[in-house]
Parts: C-alpha cells; sequence; structure tokens
C-alpha cells in the first residue's frame, strides 16, 4: 500500500436511497468518466485501492489511505453538487465497517430492493475501471472477488432474487408471466411521473421490448425519456390514436381525476390496461366493456409485498452466507498482519542465534557445525512455529499481540505485501 498499513486506512464516503430523494442524489450522480476524474484525482492526492460506484440509488466512493474529508471535496469537486450538502448528508464508514459495507451492497442486503442483483455488475463495473486506472492492489482485489463470491451463493443458495417486489416492476413482470407472444404486442405508457418513469425503465431493461411508445402532457419529458431508453414518443394530442393501437397499456398519470374514460375504450382487438395510479387514472365502468380488462394498482401492491415478504424469509440464511464469507475474508486479511511479523521475527532471532553461534562453533569441531545449525534452525522454526499458531487460532487481540512482539523484538520497517 503507497501510504499506509493499517485497515483502519480503508474507508467508503457516500449517499443513497436510505438518506437522501432523487434529486439530491442526482446532484452527486456521476458517469463513468467522471467516476474516472475522482479516481485520477484520488491518486493524484496519495490514494489507494480506490473503487468509484455511483448507480440512480446511491454514489459511493472507496480509498485507502486518505481522510473523508477529502473524498467528499472531490465529489462534490467533480459531480458540481454543494459541498455544504454533501457534508450533511453523506455517511462515513472506516475499516471493519467500510469492508461489511461493500459485502453488504454487492449481495444486494443494502438495496432499496432486497435481493436487487443487479447491483453486483455494477461493482464488477466499479472495478473493472479500478483495474483500469491502476488504482486497485491486493486488498481490494480480494475484496471485491470475496464479495462476488458471497454473492453468488446467497444468489445460488437462497430465494432472495425471486419475483418482482416494486409496484413498476410487478407490472413488468405481470405481462410478462400473462401475455403470450409479449415481443409482438404494441405497449403504451401515458403519464411520466415518478412511477411512469421507474415503469418506462423497468419494461427497457426487463421486457427486451422495442415497440414502447411513450406519451405525457409535458412533452419535454416523454422526448428526453425516449433519447435515454431509444423507445419512441407521442405527444398529448395523439393519445387516442396509441390507445387504439396499443395492446397494453400502463397508466401513471397521476392525475386526481379520470384520464381514460370509457369513451376511449370501444375497441375490436383486446387490450390489457394497468392503472398504476393512486387516486385510480381509468374509470373504473371501462371494466364492463368488451375486449378490456383492468389490473389496479392495489393488486400490484399486493403482488409486490407478497413477493417481498417472501424474500425476507430467506434473509437470515442470506446473513449466515455473508457472515462466513466475510470471516474467510477477515482470516486472510489478518494473515497480512501476521506473515511479516513472523519473518521479520524469523530473520530476528537468527540474528541472535548467528550472533551466538559465531562465538561456540570456533570451540568445536568443524565436522560438528551443521549438525549445531540444523538443531538450532530446529529451535527458531519451534519458536516461530508456536507465536504463529498463537496469532492465527488462539489469540483474541492479535493487533495488541503482533504490536507487543514488535515492540519487545524491535521489529521495524514492516510493510503488508502488495503484490
Amino acid at each position: 500500500m503507497r501510504n499506509s498499513k493499517h485497515i483502519n486506512d480503508f474507508i467508503v464516503i457516500g449517499i443513497s436511497y436510505k438518506k437522501t430523494e432523487t434529486e439530491t442524489r442526482g446532484l452527486y450522480s456521476l458517469s463513468k468518466d467522471s467516476q474516472k476524474k475522482v479516481i485520477l484525482k484520488l491518486l493524484q492526492l496519495g490514494g489507494d485501492n480506490i473503487l468509484v460506484m455511483s448507480t440512480c440509488n446511491r454514489t459511493e466512493i472507496y480509498c485507502e489511505g486518505l481522510s473523508s474529508s477529502t473524498l467528499q471535496e472531490v465529489l462534490s469537486e467533480i459531480s458540481g453538487g454543494s459541498l455544504e450538502i454533501l457534508n450533511q448528508i453523506a455517511f462515513v464508514k472506516e475499516g471493519v465497517s467500510a469492508i461489511k459495507h461493500m459485502f453488504s451492497v454487492g449481495c444486494a442486503l443494502d438495496s432499496q430492493i432486497i435481493g436487487d442483483f443487479e447491483i453486483i455488475g455494477q461493482v464488477k463495473k466499479a472495478f473493472a475501471l479500478s483495474q483500469e486506472t491502476e488504482s486497485s492492489n491486493t486488498l481490494l482485489h480480494r475484496l471485491v472477488n470475496f464479495v462476488i463470491k458471497a454473492s453468488k451463493r446467497i444468489k445460488s443458495e437462497t430465494h432472495l432474487s425471486s419475483g418482482a417486489t416494486s409496484v413498476a416492476f410487478s407490472g413488468v413482470q405481470y405481462i410478462r408471466d400473462h401475455v403470450e407472444e409479449l415481443e409482438s404486442k404494441k405497449i403504451m405508457l401515458f403519464g411520466l411521473g415518478k412511477m411512469g418513469s421507474n415503469t418506462c425503465e423497468n419494461l427497457v431493461k426487463h421486457s427486451k421490448h422495442n415497440c414502447i411508445t411513450l406519451i405525457n402532457r409535458s412533452e419535454e419529458k416523454a422526448i428526453n425519456l425516449s433519447k435515454k431508453y431509444n423507445v419512441v414518443s407521442r405527444d398529448i394530442t395523439s393519445l387516442q390514436n396509441e390507445i387504439d393501437a396499443c395492446d397494453i397499456m400502463f397508466v401513471a398519470t397521476g392525475a386526481q381525476e379520470y384520464t381514460v374514460t370509457p369513451q376511449m375504450l370501444h375497441r375490436k382487438k383486446p387490450i390489457l390496461i394497468l392503472d398504476l395510479s393512486l387516486p385510480r387514472n381509468v374509470n373504473p365502468k371501462a371494466e364492463s366493456l368488451d375486449n378490456v380488462t383492468i389490473i389496479h394498482l392495489d393488486e400490484l401492491s399486493q403482488l409486490a409485498n407478497k413477493v417481498l415478504a417472501d424474500r425476507l424469509t430467506h434473509l437470515p440464511m442470506a446473513f449466515e452466507i455473508l457472515k462466513e464469507e466475510y470471516a474467510e475474508f477477515k482470516e486472510w486479511l489478518d494473515s497480512r498482519k501476521i506473515v511479516p511479523v513472523l519473518n521479520a521475527l524469523n530473520t530476528k532471532i537468527k540474528g541472535y542465534r548467528d550472533n551466538e553461534l559465531s562465538k561456540i562453533l570456533k570451540e568445536v569441531d568443524a565436522s560438528q557445525h551443521s549438525n549445531i545449525v540444523a538443531v538450532t534452525d530446529k529451535l527458531v522454526l519451534k519458536i516461530t512455529g508456536q507465536i504463529a499458531n498463537h496469532l492465527r487460532n488462539n489469540s483474541t487481540t492479535p493487533e495488541t499481540d503482533i504490536a507487543a512482539i514488535q515492540d519487545i523484538f524491535k521489529l521495524e520497517g514492516l510493510q503488508q505485501d502488495n503484490d
């Protein structure tokens, strides 16, 4: 490590959905180019083992060898967000807490939707950028690998990721489960507030569908989203034509009155309408019309809540896996502290031995020298072996014991392996 010799120098700072709403998180969001700028800036300042992650739910910077205030200043500088606000909303975790946080994030246990394993893909992308910028060493490489391993185990050994848990996602999951030949259907999304925007994202991400049309009272918002997700947008004057043409319609206008009436739904071919609005935006009288099927927000919410409740029953098993993988990583982490001390101690004791032997061997027949050296080598090995066994298996305060050994034997200038 370039600047530090202690795990407490590894920290994470960030913001997440837990304390900030979407708009505020957006102020500190980082594109890939901006993430790279953050890494290069921190390297310039002397940081090491740097990983930068920015998603819709969080922006986090992991780094070793720099203070949390420095990380927050760089995030503010590169993102353009206010440093004063960031100081108020950012979280800081150090050492073991920072490491456990990455495990929790990568294993989708800190996600807004528990079990959303898309996050591990984002961790991998962030680490790829760390490697590209040569800002990662052994610590970060091992940590990310253990997090990926834990994530794979939780995904394969539990049902934590099964089913849909947001209403927007549940709507998309519903049509995937209930609509045959979905790839041939024309989908229209009417209303692009928070619910509508989330639905649009989920449609594009999970339905693998290109026949999606967006309509919103604010045409600019529809155009911007259509460009972002490479789908079609139409202005509000085309609403009736698009209703007539579509097979599936998501309604999420957020209006206080009905925006879709029975008069708009007289048609010859079937239409499935998913009303995601509260209060309802589709007049319930339309349910009596031929070829019209309406699925309401409550039904989708019940589906999401049931799936989330089912997921939560798998949390204890997920945490147990996390605990096992963290314990294995911690064992490796502790060995990084022990090995340099044992090597230095071995060298120091052999130095004592050689100094004494240089006096004794003068008085001993040369034919016995090799036997004497071999015996003393075994004694040195036995001493260091006993100390190693204590540190690895019996010590309750390994760091304190290591510090005592360093002090007693005057072991100076130790550095952990950084390959």
